[in-house]
Order: C-alpha cells, then sequence, then structure tokens
C-alpha cells in the first residue's frame, strides 16, 4: 500500500471530476449526438481512476472519496490561483481524536506492524492529510 502525494491527489480528484461530468453529459440534451463517445470516455477514465488507485491505502482512499465529494470543479483566472487555500472537510469524530492525540505523534517510536495499527495514522490519512513519508511512519517528524 502506497501514499498518494498532493499531486496524485489531485489528478484522482481532477479524474473523479470528469467522470461525474461525464455522467451528466450523458442525460443532457445538449450531447444527445455523441452518447457512444461519451460512455467510451466514462470507461476509459474509470480505468485511469483504477490505475491511480490501486495501490493506495484504504484510510487514504476514505479521505480521497471525502475530499472529491465536498470538492468542486470550478474555473478562475490564473492568477488567482496563489489566493486560495486548500480546506477539507473532516468527519468531526476524526478531528476530536486528531486534536486529543496530537502530542502522542511527537515521541512515537512504533515500528513495522504497530505502525499500519495506530490509530493515529488511520485518522491522519481518513482527515485528508498528506504523509511526509521521510521515516518509516509517514507521520512522524
Amino acid at each position: 500500500m502506497g501514499y498518494a502525494n498532493r499531486e496524485k491527489k489531485e489528478t484522482i480528484a481532477l479524474v473523479a471530476t470528469f467522470i461525474d461530468l461525464v455522467e451528466k453529459w450523458d442525460n443532457a440534451q445538449l450531447m444527445r449526438g455523441v452518447k457512444k463517445e461519451l460512455r467510451t470516455c466514462h470507461t476509459l477514465l474509470e480505468k485511469v481512476l483504477d490505475y491511480l488507485c490501486k495501490d493506495l491505502d484504504e484510510d487514504q482512499m476514505h479521505g480521497m472519496v471525502l475530499m472529491c465529494r465536498n470538492n468542486e470543479l470550478t474555473f478562475a483566472p490564473k492568477m488567482a490561483k496563489g489566493l486560495s487555500e486548500e480546506f477539507f472537510t473532516v468527519p468531526a469524530s476524526d478531528m476530536m481524536y486528531i486534536l486529543s492525540q496530537a502530542i502522542e505523534c511527537t515521541g512515537c517510536d512504533k515500528e513495522g506492524k504497530e505502525i499500519k495499527k495506530c490509530e493515529m495514522r488511520k485518522h491522519l490519512l481518513r482527515a485528508g492529510m498528506i504523509p511526509n513519508g521521510k521515516n518509516e511512519c509517514p507521520f512522524s517528524c
């Protein structure tokens, strides 16, 4: 199982958004003449999404689903790109756990299978946090 960096997460979100758009266009009156092409597009985009997600950790996948559900594709001038800040919608239970356990992570000495079972790691992934991956535990400092 791997972890998606910011670029991979954005790519996954865009492909998922394109799939959603193609599904909406398939039912649109304007696109009546290209239904076959839209369905082909949908199939190919699903293959791309499957490829991008095949190695993701289950908890990070949950975070990706939340991120995709709570974001939308908008058009903005290129100059406005630097003005926006990234926000996530995080389940309250995950946020409460992260807040209550934040100090624990700084002195963490878990190794191997202990890391995979770590509740803090699971909550951070579900919250959409990007691990730095420099140490054995991807969230350790």
